[in-house]
């Protein structure tokens, strides 16, 4: 018995796809850096300057992650980190390239 090969099967569809990614995700965050993110952004939410956060959470005695006292500077850095992470979070590109039946 002979075999008749498939019409379907003399066809290709190529195509690329390329995805692009810097999506991140809090739940590798420990619950104690989302509080002080989340008191960082508060405060800056309230209108106070680098100074007067710096000055609240030593009053409150908060340090840094690494132990260290809060300057102006830190709580500058600190948020411009925050607000750049929160940038990445739902970043994702998807192209689909020229798709070609041979």
């Amino acid at each position: 018995m002979k075999s008749i090969p498939l019409r379907w099967s003399k066809f290709r569809i190529i195509f690329s796809v390329e995805e692009y990614t810097k999506e991140l995700c809090y739940d590798s965050i420990p619950a104690k850096r989302l509080e002080l993110r989340n008191l960082l952004y508060k405060l800056s939410d309230q209108g106070l300057s680098n100074r007067e956060i710096a000055d609240y959470l030593e009053s409150q005695d908060i340090k840094s992650p690494q132990g260290k006292k809060y300057s102006p500077n830190l709580v500058w850095v600190s948020l411009k980190k925050w607000r750049a992470r929160d940038l990445r979070l739902a970043h994702r590109e998807v192209k689909i390239g020229p798709i070609t039946v041979e």
